[in-house]
């Protein structure tokens, strides 16, 4: 997935799949990019299929995924815009010029992924991540020369070294080394500092039975040039997060971040919030600046409405922009029903839609994949399937 269109470029990859082809066992896995870089990847130092650290960068420890559980095996894709047809490798539509979004589960395992847009400079990463299992170790791996941990006021966690660590999947994690943990369940900040005055900054939405780590793995990279002034490259370690969540399902209570990477310490996102609904359907709620906020929703089953904080959705996935209290954009991702303060998206017909209405160069547009019914701003319309198109 990529947005790139705008100075500031966004992309990810979100994989996973049977072993082999080139395929490794990394779980449902994914990768974030900034100015030019893999700043979030998938590690690849080994030397060879007979190094020793091999079984770490082809495997899941080597990977941000969520353990234990799935590591490889069929995947389904719940939901996706812009989506690639069978017959093709990319694709050179998509619905609105700001937005991305993947919904892939495999196994116990579903993940939410969202490319944001906010400006030409600016953009971030949803990371929506379920897993059916009670107790999760949630794995991120960004390079960079250090990584601090704060609260979501910005205060510094407190933490104690941790002498051994093994995780939930069963492995000793000895390749983690410099190992620390924090015991705090709230809203947190991860700050990785990178060369070329870039900071990468994870939010994630806290939940109880939590415990944060820190610590350092092996490099990422062996070659020159793939990270910036080669922070990740042989014999730099990269810092990782772990966040380990005991006796609360993943699945109704999920592991709910955002990622933004930044320069000269300006960045767009300014806080998070979780929006719950007693079941495994679940929202984020991302402040922005410039008195902004973007809310993203994530739905257990399209089919069935939910109702969160106001929003009302019968669908995959939504996205709603509101800014100095007016709603700026409203998006639907396979679905039916959308529908927030007097603006609603409905589809006229038994298939789902992707659907989108956004202000661009002062107008107001829609994009749809199917026939709906669109209130907005007390404007009743029907619009047609097509890219683009005015309503006013």
């Amino acid at each position: 997935m990529k947005n790139w269109d705008k100075t500031y470029k966004l992309m990810a990859t979100l994989y996973g799949g049977k072993k082999g082809y080139h395929l490794s066992a990394n779980g449902l896995a994914l990768q974030f990019y900034g100015y030019g870089y893999a700043l979030a990847p998938d590690a690849a130092a080994y030397e060879s299929y007979w190094s020793r650290d091999y079984a770490y960068h082809q495997g899941p420890l080597g990977a941000n995924t969520i353990l234990p559980g799935y590591t490889e095996g069929s995947i389904n894709i719940l939901a996706m815009e812009p989506e690639v047809d069978s017959t093709s490798f990319s694709t050179t539509r998509a619905l609105t010029p700001y937005l991305n979004f993947a919904d892939v589960e495999a196994a116990e395992k579903r993940r939410t992924v969202a490319l944001m847009s906010v400006s030409d400079e600016a953009g971030y990463y949803v990371d929506i991540f379920r897993s059916d299992l009670e107790d999760n170790d949630f794995l991120f791996h960004n390079v960079g020369t250090a990584l601090a941990l704060t609260d979501g006021e910005g205060r510094e966690l407190s933490s104690q070294d941790v002498d051994r660590l093994e995780l939930l999947s069963g492995d000793t994690g000895s390749w983690f080394t410099e190992k620390q943990i924090s015991k705090f369940d709230g809203n947190f900040k991860a700050d990785w500092t990178l060369p070329q005055g870039i900071t990468s900054r994870l939010w994630m939405t806290g939940n109880e039975g939590r415990s944060i780590y820190r610590m350092n793995a092996p490099s990422t990279t062996l070659v020159d040039g793939l990270t910036p002034d080669d922070c990740g490259k042989t014999p730099n370690h990269t810092p990782v997060l772990l966040v380990r969540q005991i006796g609360s399902n993943a699945k109704s209570r999920p592991f709910m971040s955002v990622y933004e990477s930044f320069k000269n310490s300006r960045p767009a996102v300014i806080g998070v919030r979780a929006l719950l609904s007693g079941t495994s359907s679940v929202g984020i709620e991302v402040g922005v600046v410039d008195n902004r906020k973007d809310y993203f929703l994530s739905a257990e089953d399209k089919h069935t409405r939910v109702d969160i904080e106001g929003i009302s959705l019968r669908g995959s996935f939504a996205q709603i922009t509101v800014q100095d209290k007016e709603i700026c954009s409203f998006y639907l991702g396979s679905g039916f029903l959308l529908e927030k303060d007097g603006c609603r998206i409905e589809v006229l017909g038994d298939n789902p839609v992707y659907a989108a209405v956004y202000r661009q160069e002062n107008e107001i547009r829609c994009s749809a994949t199917g026939r709906i019914r669109l209130t907005w701003q007390g404007k009743d319309c029907i619009v047609e399937a097509g890219l683009n198109q005015c309503i006013e």
